[in-house]
């Protein structure tokens, strides 16, 4: 399964905006290469750079959201844990040899739904929220 970036995912913060493609785009890179069947090193190869990814963005975009004092911060640190869990035990499945369920099956309904949904769903919240907090930062700024 491909992911297909749409503005609408914009929350316009640059530094985030440019995370969400990149994870688009990681993301889109596993997906086709283990569905066209590369060799277990590489597979695993691709899977640590998008966790350590994900995890490098989580901490920033939280970041964001602890210096604007959202509100939502506690619900969108619980969603990036899960998603860690997940990925976690996908990958520790992985190293472990578990075929239950082909890997990149698993990709797609643990991963990429996720994703979506969460860069279209709370981090919009986020997105919102921030825009106003930055206006009204500006508005409190009286310097010439």
């Amino acid at each position: 399964m491909t992911l297909f970036w749409d503005d609408a995912y914009l929350l316009h913060l640059p530094v985030i905006d440019a995370q969400h493609k990149q994870l688009f785009t990681t993301f889109n890179e596993l997906a086709t290469a283990t569905a066209a069947g590369i060799s277990a090193a590489e597979t695993e190869t691709l899977l640590v750079r998008l966790q350590h990814y994900a995890a490098r963005h989580f901490s920033i975009e939280e970041k964001y959201m602890t210096a604007s004092h959202y509100p939502g911060l506690e619900r969108h640190r619980q969603a990036h844990q899960e998603f860690a869990t997940t990925f976690a035990q996908m990958l520790a499945d992985f190293r472990a040899g578990d075929i239950s369920e082909p890997l990149p099956a698993r990709i797609e309904r643990q991963l990429s739904q996720w994703l979506k949904d969460h860069v279209a769903g709370l981090d919009q919240s986020f997105g919102v929220f921030y825009g106003h907090f930055l206006q009204e930062f500006k508005a409190d700024d009286h310097s010439p």
